[in-house]
């Protein structure tokens, strides 16, 4: 795999859990059809998962596509820090779906930061050094 690729890995792998962990967490009433009771914190999903979770299926694809696409082929170090914050920013998304569980949900947010840093340490280990840490 590529030095990018490696940089990517962690992005795409979080973004895949706050995508799965934004679709469960919907209550049942949104999965019953009541689409305007979804629940995002995002003010620029949260419409798109109001309209269908079909159309949020579909535009995470896209946006997963576009950002990958980005990270693998522009040959800018902003594209380095575009990983950076993607991988950052999914983290804490997929960890707020988690402490919504309340108490219970804590030692699983611990644990997912955990497990995150410790694959983000040995992807981009070999990303930047060409080795793992």
């Amino acid at each position: 795999m590529t030095a990018r690729g490696w940089l990517l890995l962690p992005a795409v792998v979080v973004y895949s859990i706050d995508v799965t962990l934004t679709l469960a967490g919907q209550d049942d009433a949104y999965w019953r059809g009541d689409y305007g009771l979804a629940i995002e914190g995002n003010p620029l999903v949260r419409p798109v998962l109001a309209y269908s979770p079909w159309l949020f299926i579909g535009a995470a694809l896209v946006w997963a596509v576009l950002f990958s696409a980005v990270v693998l082929l522009w040959r800018h170090r902003a594209a380095e820090g575009l990983a950076v914050l993607l991988t950052v920013g999914h983290t804490f998304g997929g960890a707020s779906w988690l402490v919504r569980s309340g108490v219970i949900g804590w030692p699983f947010v611990v644990l997912y930061l955990v497990l995150v840093c410790i694959g983000i340490r040995w992807c981009w280990g070999r990303a930047w050094n060409g080795s793992e840490p």
